[in-house]
């Protein structure tokens, strides 16, 4: 990613804040954060894929509730320590954290 040392370029990825199975898209750069593309491709994914079957289960009528938050270490600091993941729907309740260790640029997921 443009701006982010040769490093950094090379271990992170380019992660959706919004799934793009989910209606987010990579082409809006709203929607990207440089992330560990260990904790992208695995962790968020498979939590992706989970909502994404819960919502194929519900009715037409019924809504989904979803946030995902960058927390960043310091104003100033341009890429996102962890992001935060907030889903809720008529039968479930889900927060997540997604943690990116930069120190080694991989990470892991956590949902309580």
């Amino acid at each position: 990613m443009e701006g982010y040392p040769v490093a950094d370029q090379r271990a992170n990825s380019k992660a959706h804040l919004l799934a793009n199975s989910l209606g987010g898209y990579g082409t809006d750069a709203r929607n990207l954060v440089a992330f560990s593309r260990t904790v992208d491709s695995e962790a968020m994914n498979g939590f992706e894929k989970d909502i994404l079957s819960k919502i194929g289960a519900l009715g037409a009528s019924d809504t989904v509730a979803y946030e995902s938050v960058p927390n960043y270490p310091g104003p100033n600091d341009p890429v996102p320590t962890s992001i935060t993941v907030k889903a809720v729907g008529p039968t479930f309740n889900y927060t997540c954290t997604f943690i990116d260790d930069p120190s080694v640029n991989v990470g892991t997921g956590t949902c309580p």
